[in-house]
Order: structure tokens, then C-alpha cells, then sequence
């Protein structure tokens, strides 16, 4: 992975940022990488200090495979159920048995073969992982809802809930996190 520059008042405008499309003015923060490409650094993909904009795992490796890996860590809790989850974790092991398969027999059986099914495995290792979470919304220990008119129960009630869906999404992530390989 590249190092991650941060200029906190830029001297001259970089340009516009990457993910967002706005102009970077003089006097602004930024952040910037580049890839390594034949022994010097490539061109400079520049964001600028939103924290939205903030680049990601995703973003700061070449690999088709740790791309998808990561945004399917990043994006896990964006809106997503369980299947959604499985769906693209198959999809990328597919992806990586179809390279597999598209290979000559000869390189399957080397170090490039060897890594593209280390990776699938890897990665069809984690559905074990990710079935023993339980999400179902009648999960024991969700706490019941008081009557809404109750402004403090429910407040209070709203704090509990948030804290029982963040134990389910450590025990997401966890499972999500254990796709490691080469």
C-alpha cells in the first residue's frame, strides 16, 4: 500500500478531488498517494479533507481481489442484510476460481494458481464465519420498546438498542475481517 500524504494548507491549488469532483482552493487540506510504477511513483490521486473523501483500504491497493475484500469490509453495515453480504463474498471467490479455471494447466498448478485458490478458499472459509452470526431481528436480548409516549424510556430504550445492534456488528465485522490470505 502507499503512503498517505497530508497537507494541511496547500500552497497552490492540487486540482479537484478524486471522489467528490470539488476544486481544491489555496489554503485548504488535502490528502495524496501514489502508486509505485517501474521504480517512481505514478500520478498522485488526490482528496480533499472531508472526511467522506478520506481514501479507504479499497482505494490505495492495485489488486482486483483486496479491492472487493476491503469494500466488502468497508461497505458491510451500509444498509446491507446477511445474503447481501454472502452474495458478494461468492462472487468474489467466483470471480477468483473463473481466473483460476481461465488458466493454462500448467501455471494452475504454480505460485499464481496456488494464490487465486488460496484466495477462494479464503474467502469461502469466511461463510462459516458469517452464518454463525445471528441477525434475525427476534435475536434473544433485543430489548423491548417502551410506549413512545414515554420520552425518557425511550430514549433510554433507543441507547440499549443501538448497543445490542453493535454487538451484532462487531460479530460481523470479526467474521468479515478473517478473509486473509496472501
Amino acid at each position: 500500500m502507499p503512503r498517505v500524504n497530508a497537507v494541511n494548507k496547500c500552497r497552490k491549488s492540487p486540482g479537484v478531488c478524486g471522489k467528490c469532483g470539488v476544486k481544491i482552493d489555496v489554503g485548504q487540506p488535502y490528502k495524496y498517494w501514489a502508486f509505485m510504477v517501474g521504480g517512481r511513483g505514478g500520478p498522485k490521486h488526490i482528496r480533499c479533507g472531508k472526511p467522506e473523501c478520506a481514501p479507504k483500504p479499497a482505494d490505495l491497493t492495485q489488486s482486483e481481489f483486496w479491492s472487493a475484500v476491503y469494500s466488502l469490509q468497508e461497505t458491510a453495515f451500509d444498509g446491507k442484510t446477511p445474503e447481501d453480504l454472502e452474495s458478494q463474498r461468492d462472487e468474489v471467490a467466483g470471480e477468483q476460481e473463473d481466473k483460476l479455471s481461465n488458466m493454462p494447466d500448467g501455471l494452475q498448478q504454480g505460485a499464481s494458481g496456488e494464490l487465486l485458490q488460496e484466495r477462494a478458499d479464503a474467502c469461502r472459509e469466511a461463510q462459516s464465519n458469517l452464518e454463525g452470526v445471528d441477525c434475525s431481528v427476534d435475536v434473544e436480548g433485543e430489548p423491548e420498546e417502551p410506549d413512545a409516549k414515554d420520552k425518557e424510556a425511550h430514549e433510554q430504550w433507543e441507547k440499549r438498542h443501538e448497543e445490542w445492534l453493535q454487538e451484532i456488528r462487531d460479530e460481523l465485522e470479526a467474521a468479515l475481517n478473517d478473509i486473509s490470505c496472501s
